[in-house]
């Protein structure tokens, strides 16, 4: 069946089947959409999935994909693949960010929009002011005159968040108890090691042991 050369969300024949920033992933790959429409007209039929880059079309029956309608997630087969379109989740920064870690998902969600600024521009016809481009940061703190970390602390274009509980959460950085700390940039390629560390130990850290994941550290 062939595709639309000009896809239009807003044909009466095209339906969504998935509404929301997402993730489209196989066995063998994965990536970010902004959804995903149905079209039924009979020369065109076919899923059309909106990465973050270009629309692609899946030649498919409505009764191919499950399940039909808005929903959390959405189940197809083509070409002998399987595909999945769902939700982010926290494990989604283990391959979006360069820290390797998992990642708050409102931060996931508008790294996806940021990289999608101009297929966004292209299909909505608003013009989308033009974003820095995406910042990310991690840092440990500490304090001068103790052999324990204070903080864990994740800064990004969209907020800034500090590991508590095994989970992110946001924290302002004009805290005078912050300010006075001591802070070093963690290596990106031991983040995920560090996080794991310090949620393992309920938060308790040393100094010399949280610098063995930061840039400083040797070796």
């Amino acid at each position: 069946m062939p595709q639309r050369l000009e896809f239009d969300m807003n044909s009466p024949t095209i339906a969504p089947v998935y509404g929301r920033v997402g993730v489209l992933e196989s066995e063998s790959s994965k990536e970010n959409v902004l959804g995903a429409y149905y079209d039924r007209d009979p020369e065109f039929k076919g899923l059309y999935v909106i990465t973050t880059t270009e629309v692609k079309y899946f030649d498919l029956n409505p009764e191919d994909i499950y399940p039909i309608g808005i929903s959390g997630y959405v189940e197809f087969n083509s070409a002998g693949v399987n595909y999945l379109i769902r939700e982010l989740d926290e494990e989604d920064g283990f391959w979006m960010s360069l820290y390797k870690t998992e990642l708050s998902v409102p931060v996931l969600q508008q790294m996806v929009i940021t990289k999608s600024r101009d297929i966004l521009q292209e299909f909505t016809q608003i013009e989308i002011p033009n974003t820095l481009p995406v910042f990310e940061a991690m840092y440990v703190y500490y304090p001068d005159n103790d052999d324990k970390i204070t903080a864990i602390i994740y800064m990004s274009s969209y907020g800034v968040f500090s590991r508590n509980d095994a989970d992110w959460n946001e924290v302002n950085l004009n805290l005078p108890e912050l300010q006075a700390l001591i802070t070093e940039e963690v290596d990106p390629n031991k983040a995920n090691s560090l996080i794991n560390f310090y949620d393992d130990n309920q938060g308790i850290m040393s100094v010399n042991q949280a610098t063995n994941y930061t840039l400083k550290a040797k070796g």
